[in-house]
Parts: C-alpha cells; structure tokens; sequence
C-alpha cells in the first residue's frame, strides 16, 4: 500500500504537524504543493517525486495547508487555526480580516516524503 507521510517543523522551535495517509489525503495534498514549489523554483532543496526536504517560508507551508479541503476536525485542536495561521470559522466569513502574518518565524523546515 502506499502511504505519503509529511513533516513540517518550525525552524528553532518544537513545534511540529505530522500528516499521513494512504494514496490520498491531506498529506497527498501537501506533498503535492512542496512538490510543484520545488519544480517551479518557489522552494529550494534536496527533492525528488517521491521526497522533499527544504527550508522554506511560512507563507508557503500556509498556502500548502489551506489546500486541504477536507481535514477530519476529530484530530484537531481548538486552537490549531490559529496557532497554524490557518482560517478559522470567524476568519471565513464575509467581511472578516485575514490572519496576519506578521507573527512569523522567519523560515520554516518542509520535509516530506513518500516511501
């Protein structure tokens, strides 16, 4: 069977988000948007179809995971997002400010792959 795995960790910090899944899924999806990033040139690092390991901004890995269209919140936490800088139910709708991003950390580290 095959699985696709994804790491993404904060540069100088503990925080981490583990995906995994079968052949599809929101790890798939995020695999994915490292993938084409590095094809296009927008990440830069060691990657093949089957494996990325950069350091990239968190704009990046944000744009990444707001791709996921469906993610179980059973696994989740309340507060995941917006300690991921991801949308939130307020935040989506209409006439609501977007999530800034001035709290950054510089970069962050995608890893990703897919045995």
């Amino acid at each position: 069977m095959t699985t696709v795995s994804v790491k993404i960790e904060r540069a100088g910090s503990n925080d981490r988000l583990y995906l995994h899944n079968g052949l599809w899924g929101p790890a798939t999806t995020v695999f994915h948007a490292f993938y084409h990033g590095c094809s296009d040139g927008t990440i830069t690092g060691n990657w093949s179809p089957a494996h990325v390991d950069a350091t990239t901004s968190g704009a990046i890995v944000r744009d990444a995971l707001t791709r996921i269209d469906k993610f179980d919140p059973t696994y989740r936490r309340a507060d995941d997002e917006e300690r991921l800088g991801l949308p939130t139910a307020a935040a989506a709708a209409p006439g609501a400010r977007a999530i800034s991003n001035a709290r950054d950390a510089p970069t962050r580290r995608a890893a990703s792959s897919r045995p």
